[in-house]
C-alpha cells in the first residue's frame, strides 16, 4: 500500500519541461481547431497534419523520459511550419476571393477572417514552441541549453557570466607553481637548506 502512494506521489509530481509540453500541446490544439472552422478556407490536410503532430506531441508527454518522442515532436512541428506556410500561401488567395465578395453573407465572411487570423497565430507561435521543445530536447538528453547569445533578466536564457552563482564543475586554473611534501623531521635533524 506504502508503494502504491509512493508511485501516485511521483506521478501527480510535473517537471516546468511537463508543463511547459502540455501547455504548447494545448495551445496548438486550440487553435489549430480555430483554424479550422472555416470549411472551404484550407485544405484537410492541415487539420490532420497538425493533429497527427499533436498525437506525437502527446505521446511526448505520457513518454516523459523519452528523447526520440520529443525529438520527433521537434522535427514534425517544424515540418508544419514550413507546410503551414505553404498552405497560406496556397490558399489564403483562393480564401480572399472566395469569401470577401460583396454577395457573401457577413458570417461567413467573418468566419473566414477568424479562421484566417488564428491560423496565422499558430504560425507565429510555432517557432516560440520549436525553441521550447529544443529546449526539452536538450533536458532530456541531460545537455544545459545556452542561446549563443543572453537575454536579459530571463535565467536559463543564455550566458550564463552574469551568474551569481559560481559553477564549481569549471576546471581552476593552474600555476606553474607546484607544491612538494617533504620528510617530516625531528628535533635532532639538522635543518638543511636548499
Amino acid at each position: 500500500m506504502l508503494k502504491l502512494r509512493e508511485k501516485k506521489k511521483k506521478s501527480c509530481k510535473m517537471n516546468p519541461s511537463s508543463v511547459s509540453l502540455k501547455g504548447a500541446v494545448i495551445v496548438h490544439f486550440i487553435l489549430t481547431i480555430w483554424a479550422s472552422m472555416s470549411g472551404g478556407f484550407l485544405p484537410e490536410s492541415y487539420i490532420y497534419m497538425n493533429m497527427f503532430v499533436l498525437l506525437i506531441g502527446v505521446f511526448a508527454i505520457v513518454m516523459n523520459e523519452s528523447v526520440d518522442a520529443v525529438f520527433m515532436f521537434l522535427f514534425f512541428h517544424c515540418f508544419t511550419m514550413i507546410q503551414d506556410i505553404i498552405f497560406l500561401g496556397i490558399f489564403e488567395p483562393i480564401g480572399h476571393d472566395f469569401f470577401e465578395r460583396p454577395d457573401v453573407v457577413g458570417r461567413s465572411k467573418n468566419l473566414y477572417r477568424f479562421s484566417l487570423g488564428m491560423c496565422i497565430v499558430n504560425l507565429i507561435l510555432k517557432p516560440v514552441t520549436a525553441i521550447l521543445l529544443y529546449r526539452i530536447w536538450q533536458d532530456r538528453q541531460g545537455h544545459a541549453f545556452d542561446l549563443p547569445f543572453n537575454i536579459p533578466g530571463i535565467p536559463g536564457m543564455g550566458n550564463q557570466h552574469d551568474s551569481k552563482y559560481e559553477n564549481i564543475d569549471q576546471s581552476v586554473p593552474s600555476s606553474n607553481y607546484v607544491e612538494t611534501a617533504s620528510a617530516p623531521r625531528g628535533i635532532d635533524d639538522p635543518h638543511v637548506t636548499p
